[in-house]
């Protein structure tokens, strides 16, 4: 294999194993599946001269979670998402929509992976199948007990309910670490930062997932601001992860305490797993949980407030540094290191939004903040997708080369403007790659010259 070749095998490696994490494996199957979907379908529309190179078109997009979006895309390379059906006045363009299984039948980018593992030296390729192992294990088919009820079930899909047991655990993880024992009422803030930093390495190895990281770094901030003061409430914690058997030792001393309150009362058994069950269903670990737990040990939500604000504004310094990646893997190194960072401040900014002791001035406040991280952390998102499926085939880099050059031929200034928007404000691909985009250059560099 030559030089370039292991270069290139690194990369893709690197892009999928980040692609994998950055939110869940099940995001990332749908994603890539979906977006190969897509590009099968605008390849169709325009072989048949239903669509021009770069034209304009419709699409109908199911997310994981089984939302709808219309969504309209400009020859320009833009798109627009539409709150609700596509304006009569972009009816008349051609329209797709993109069918895609269940994320839980996807497994094409684990097998991409394993093959470029195979064909990298014996140490790397071990260390990558340990890492795929690892998420194919988080993909296991775990759900909360309020799933498994009619009566009570709180996810609207399977991937919901997965997510939701996931984060259960993660949280519970949380608690079980730094929660005080007994009748303590101060954290101690060397657990805080021990924790904290155990957490930021796991997500960093592509070890633990984006989606699960987001309320830690909240959860773990909260406690930061409220040093030395534990501010999730007082005793100990009510809450479960749900999962029986289940390694926590604060779920196994609540459990208990349910068995023995039942059985001095002379309960059944049948009593007795009947309370244990509905204390698993009305306990189950949650964000949202913990968060009004925040504003009632202090009776207010500064707490929150403060967490969601100073991550924030981290990940506003971090994502600035993007300007100084000298290679593609320090670029979206970087995305992936800090888009968790967005994705924590937008939940604590929409729990603030909707706090009914919000007036409608906070209340719009911590809307825009929110709206804020969310497109902040969308946009690393995207780029992190973008990373991938350009180590595949290069094809979405090449796909901005094609709007470039068809812009310029209208308007260079305009054409520009396009390159700058996806480096400075989209913050999509590196600057060094603004002259393969723009046509100067035909190699695409990894990194800038030394």
């Amino acid at each position: 294999m030559s030089e370039t070749d292991l270069h290139i095998k690194w990369w893709q490696l690197d892009a999928g194993l980040r692609f994998l994490r950055m939110m869940s494996p099940e995001y990332a199957e749908y994603e890539y599946a979906f977006e190969k979907e897509e590009e099968r379908l605008v390849q169709g529309l325009m072989s048949e001269a239903k669509l021009d190179s770069n034209g304009a078109y419709n699409l109908i997009r199911r997310e994981i979670t089984g939302r709808k979006r219309n969504i309209t895309h400009f020859p320009d390379g833009s798109s627009r998402s539409w709150t609700g059906e596509i304006p009569d006045e972009f009816k008349n363009l051609p329209t797709i929509e993109p069918q895609v299984p269940e994320a839980s039948s996807l497994h094409a980018v684990t097998t991409f992976l394993s093959e470029v593992a195979r064909r990298l030296p014996d140490d790397i390729a071990n260390v990558a199948r340990i890492r795929l192992s690892e998420i194919n294990d988080h993909r296991a088919p775990i759900v909360l007990p309020s799933d498994l009820s009619p009566l009570t079930m709180k996810s609207p899909s399977m991937e919901d309910a997965r997510l939701r047991a996931q984060r259960a655990i993660v949280i519970m993880d949380f608690l079980d670490r730094i929660a005080p024992s007994g009748d303590r009422l101060n954290v101690d803030g060397a657990n805080v930062e021990e924790f904290a930093t155990k957490c930021r390495h796991t997500y960093a190895n592509a070890r633990l997932s984006g989606v699960l990281y987001a309320p830690l770094l909240l959860l773990l901030e909260i406690a930061e601001v409220a040093k030395p003061t534990w501010p999730f409430g007082n005793g100990l914690p009510r809450f479960v992860c749900g999962q029986l058997p289940c390694y926590h030792r604060i779920c196994k001393e609540n459990i208990r305490n349910v068995q023995i309150k039942n059985r001095g009362a002379g309960a059944s058994a049948t009593i007795v797993a009947r309370d244990v069950h509905a204390y698993l269903l009305g306990n189950e670990a949650d964000i949202v949980d913990l968060l009004v737990l925040a504003v009632v040990t202090s009776g207010t939500t500064a707490r929150i407030e403060q967490a969601a604000s100073r991550i924030l504004s981290r990940g506003e310094t971090e994502r600035a540094k993007l300007a100084e990646a000298r290679t593609v893997a320090d670029f979206y190194t970087l995305h992936f290191r800090f888009m968790p960072f967005f994705k924590a401040a937008q939940l604590g900014f929409q729990f603030l939004a909707a706090h009914p002791a919000a007036d409608a001035e906070r209340k719009a406040t911590h809307e825009q903040l929110m709206n804020k991280a969310d497109e902040l952390g969308a946009r690393s998102a995207g780029a992190l997708v973008f990373d991938f499926l350009n180590s595949v085939d290069f094809v979405p880099l090449m796909r901005l080369r094609a709007v470039y050059l068809s812009t310029a031929k209208q308007s260079h200034i305009a054409a520009n403007m396009f390159v700058q928007k996806c480096i400075r404000d989209e913050t999509l691909i590196p600057a060094f790659w603004s002259d393969y985009v723009s046509g100067k250059s035909e190699g695409v560099p990894l990194a800038l010259p030394h």
